[in-house]
């Protein structure tokens, strides 16, 4: 069948194959072949863990994956050492030139090898990327692996100081991951950011407006951008000496936000009495006529509520004042990992839940609703996590699995480094690791990508953290083969959340809770992609 069509449809049905089925494709014949290899070479993705199929939908066939094995009992030895031969026989087929000129984009997602001596390979890969792949335009990796200096054709450029870069005029993304200390020296050159449309400020401080201060006063022409990353935070100490407060200043002298499709903001302020995160949205709001996407990240570092509750009052406050047209949101909390929040009564959470209902119907045109930290956000109220654990989904796999979970709790203990001593495992301790580890799943390095990448194969053996352990006189039975089942059971309890969401945004399309993917009919009817029941 393939045979008789024309080149040009064969390329659009290859581009949603999965990787194997293109390996398959690349046999039948010559011309197959050479339509399959483009395809297989195009884009690379080299991750730690493999990436979920299936049949639903196709973000797992945007990438040619080089990552570890699967299975759920995998030794992280075994896993490097898998990688690493990948990734040999990957530098071995680019010595061919055939090969090698077809790699446009190559990413490396987070860190791909669990002991440092595997980077040894990783560096060798990217060397071989600078001899061999000629018309590579993007390469998105850590700006400690890569000298741009070597690839001159980046059209995605990650780095540490603008003075390195070269030929900026071919920039169309620029990423600068600026430590701790910089000064007005971020730009000695006039850099011609003319076809810039994507700008990642990664800040270690948590103030990144310092640098678009820097910006302003280098007088660099205004930016048009589609897309804008940003992380900056007004915190209780001093974390940058140049610039405190969240101001809309340098946003505004910098970009023309009124082009401004994609925006991502990590974002908030710790400080007792001071409205600057109020005021900052307040008067970004309305300058966004363009903004598609938009993702919003609590940045605070306090364990208490009621910072939490200050930081979704001023982010609804922006999104009823947003101009109509957003498709995508997504809102990540930054909740304790051991569910430990202070003045964490029912009454709080169902205020803050309250909010939300009253808030997100407003955005009739959203598509996609992304919340990567949902679980551990609940885990943080003792009562909803301890309802999912005994009053929760009464389907028959969940009355088989739940029971298991609840013994469990009852045979394992921690240590809590507060009070230096031995505890039971709670419930929002418990739920507030699995949410950790679901969360493990979205690789992706900006929240505006969750749909970009396949999520990984991730697993946790219920142990290890904070020195979780198991009874003396108890035989335990839990390994990784119970993460899939505890996987089920969470997307099951976010059933009330989904008939929410489908109720209320008439276009909604995809919903992304903690590493739970669902996808929304025609008929408003949802279901989950990948945590489906198995036998145990």
């Amino acid at each position: 069948m393939l045979h008789k069509l024309a080149d040009s449809l064969v390329t659009d049905i290859l581009s949603f194959l999965p990787q194997s089925d293109i390996l398959s494709t690349l046999q039948v014949s010559r011309r197959l072949y050479d339509l399959s290899i483009t395809k297989l070479y195009k884009r690379i993705c080299i991750r730690k863990d493999p990436v979920y199929h299936t049949d639903e939908w196709f973000i797992d066939s945007k990438w040619t994956t080089v990552s570890g094995y699967r299975s759920s009992h995998r030794r992280e030895d075994q896993n490097d050492y898998i990688i690493y031969l990948k990734l040999e026989r990957l530098i071995e087929t680019l010595q061919n030139t055939k090969h090698s000129l077809l790699i446009k984009e190559v990413s490396i997602l987070g860190d791909v090898f669990h002991y440092k001596e595997g980077e040894e390979v990783l560096r060798r890969f990217i060397f071989t990327l600078s001899e061999r792949a000629k018309c590579i335009e993007i390469l998105d990796a850590n700006s400690d692996l890569v000298d741009i200096s070597k690839f001159p054709n980046l059209t995605r450029v990650v780095t540490d100081n603008v003075n390195k870069l070269q030929n900026t005029s071919r920039l169309k993304s620029l990423v600068i991951d600026l430590p701790g200390n910089i000064d007005e020296t971020l730009i000695k050159t006039n850099p011609n950011f003319t076809n810039l449309r994507e700008l990642v400020l990664e800040d270690e401080e948590f103030a990144a407006l310092r640098i678009l201060k820097i910006f302003s006063e280098s007088k660099i022409p205004k930016l048009s951008l589609k897309r804008l990353t940003f992380n900056h935070v007004h915190g209780l100490h001093n974390y940058s000496t140049v610039l405190r407060e969240l101001t809309i200043k340098f946003i505004e002298e910098c970009v023309d936000l009124s082009n401004l499709e994609e925006l991502e903001m990590s974002i908030g302020c710790e400080v007792q009495n001071c409205d600057c995160l109020d005021t900052f949205l307040d008067d970004l709001a309305p300058m966004l006529n363009s903004i598609k996407k938009l993702s919003l990240k609590e940045t605070t570092f306090h364990r208490d509520h009621y910072i939490s509750e200050k930081w979704d009052i001023n982010i609804n406050r922006f999104l009823l004042h947003l101009p109509k047209g957003l498709k995508y949101l997504s809102i990540r909390h930054n909740p304790p990992r051991d569910g430990k929040l202070e003045n964490n009564v029912e009454g709080n959470y169902i205020r803050r839940k309250t909010l939300y209902q009253k808030v997100l119907p407003t955005l009739t045109s959203l598509e996609t609703v992304i919340c990567p930290t949902l679980l551990q956000t609940c885990a943080c109220y003792e009562i909803l996590v301890s309802d999912l654990l005994w009053n929760g989904c009464e389907c028959s796999y969940c009355k088989d699995v739940l029971g298991l979970f609840d013994e469990y709790l009852m045979n394992h203990q921690y240590y809590d480094e507060e009070d230096t001593e031995f505890k039971d495992v709670i419930s929002p301790r418990f739920f507030g690791i699995a949410g950790v580890e679901l969360l493990a799943r979205l690789q992706n390095k900006s929240d505006l990508d969750v749909l970009s990448y396949a999520p990984g194969q991730n697993y946790w053996d219920f142990h290890g953290y904070e020195t979780i352990e198991h009874f003396n006189d108890y035989e335990c039975m839990f390994d990784e083969s119970f993460f899939e089942p505890l996987a089920v059971c969470v997307s099951h309890f976010y059933k009330g959340y989904l008939e929410f969401f489908v109720d209320n945004l008439p276009n909604l399309k995809t919903v992304v809770l903690s590493g739970s993917h669902f996808i929304v009919d025609k008929h408003e009817n949802f279901r989950c992609v990948y945590d489906n029941p198995k036998l145990i």
